[in-house]
């Protein structure tokens, strides 16, 4: 690889041992991807932030990281820690666990990454430009930034992208390049979808059936953020591409490619394996976190309303977005029905111990709380899900 005369410098330790460790990763792994060089990102987006996900090996690298005076040199910004670090009692979370979420959170900020933990950067805390160079963790917004915002970042690793902030360099390859940005299979879409989770239904048939490959997906692209958040949720959870290319109208440049249809059957097929089931005790919104106008219409829906006795409906944002709508007073709207919103939460990557089953509107939410934690699932419309935990 062609390094300039500062990458050498970051090579060879003259600026910091962390630093040094950092590049020697990104070189490693600029070699196996055959890159010829490294380019300068805007910004980075790590994941494995989550206490449960790292242990306390990833916690003493982190805080070793601290010791040889590491930083980061590009805006950085945090997955979901998991618990909310101001209300992590009402999310029946062991002081113990508190702790070391703590130490985790608290080695991110000395290495200098904003303290706010959020699988949604690109709405508030972190947003790119089309056209910027990043190097983001979160497979949902890599989706996203990628394919609605025009954004170039590799689908990295946790580690990489650590990597990258702490040198403000990644190699330059794969989706970083506009020849490897082109569609290799096309998906016809033969079927309505308009809301949220039909996105979203869409978006796991979809990543299922690419794999690794960049789908050209004709359908009417979705508008609405929450649409698009969710399509990324659900593409991201079965496949393993970073991006797609959604239009009503493709042009001959996809002609010859490999075609498959997606029909009503095949978005019936998925939504049955996430059956409804009014016995579902919790009700987990935010995954992705929700935006502004999600957790307005909630409100809006539920107004004098309550949640019945014994049932819970949690909703996960941002910090800064919590922020946003406490000072509105839509936090205290929402608590008075009875509803908990979490910052920085995500209830797929904390240690809570689930009682019998949970509803959710998101197809990412299902996959990972069933196929991690074993967890049984109703995937629903979120009016539908509350329906059934209402007074």
């Amino acid at each position: 690889m062609r390094l300039t005369e500062v990458e050498r410098a970051m090579l060879d330790g003259e600026m910091g041992e962390a630093t040094q460790l950092a590049m020697r990763l990104l070189v490693g792994i600029g070699k196996v991807e055959n890159a010829t060089r490294m380019i300068s990102i805007s910004s980075a987006h790590i994941s494995g932030v989550s206490y449960q996900n790292i242990g306390d090996e990833g916690l003493e690298f982190l805080e070793e990281l601290v010791e040889m005076g590491g930083r980061v040199r590009v805006p950085t910004t945090l997955n979901p820690c998991g618990i909310d670090m101001t209300r992590w009692r009402s999310m029946r979370i062991d002081e113990e666990y508190f702790e070391g979420q703590k130490r985790v959170l608290n080695a991110y900020v000395k290495l200098g990454a904003t303290p706010t933990c959020t699988c949604t950067p690109y709405l508030l805390e972190n947003i790119p430009a089309k056209g910027e160079h990043l190097a983001w963790a979160e497979s949902s917004a890599v989706i996203y930034v990628n394919s609605f915002i025009g954004a170039y970042t590799n689908r990295e690793g946790g580690l990489s992208a650590l990597a990258a902030a702490l040198t403000g360099r990644t190699p330059y390859y794969g989706l970083h390049l506009d020849s490897q940005r082109r569609p290799q299979i096309l998906i016809n879409v033969e079927a309505e979808v308009s809301s949220p989770l039909e996105y979203g239904l869409l978006g796991y048939v979809a990543g299922a059936i690419s794999g690794s490959k960049i789908p050209a997906i004709r359908v009417n692209p979705p508008r609405r953020i929450s649409e698009k958040k969710q399509f990324a949720g659900g593409f991201s959870a079965s496949g393993s591409s970073g991006m797609a290319i959604l239009s009503p109208n493709l042009t001959s440049e996809f002609e010859g490619l490999e075609t498959v249809d997606i029909g009503v059957e095949e978005l019936k097929r998925v939504r049955e394996l996430f059956a409804p089931n009014k016995d579902y005790d919790i009700v987990f919104m935010g995954c992705p976190h929700l935006d502004a106008s999600e957790v307005r219409e909630l409100a809006a829906f539920l107004r004098d309303r309550r949640i019945a006795r014994g049932k819970e409906v949690w909703v996960a944002v941002s910090r800064r977005l919590f922020k946003i709508l406490k000072d509105e007073g839509v936090i205290d709207r929402l608590r008075k029905s009875g509803v908990k919103v979490f910052a920085d939460a995500c209830l797929v990557v904390a240690p809570v111990a689930l009682r019998g089953a949970v509803g959710t509107d998101a197809i990412k939410t299902a996959h990972y709380l069933r196929s991690l934690k074993g967890v049984e699932v109703a995937l629903a419309e979120p009016w539908e899900l509350l329906a059934g935990v209402l007074e």
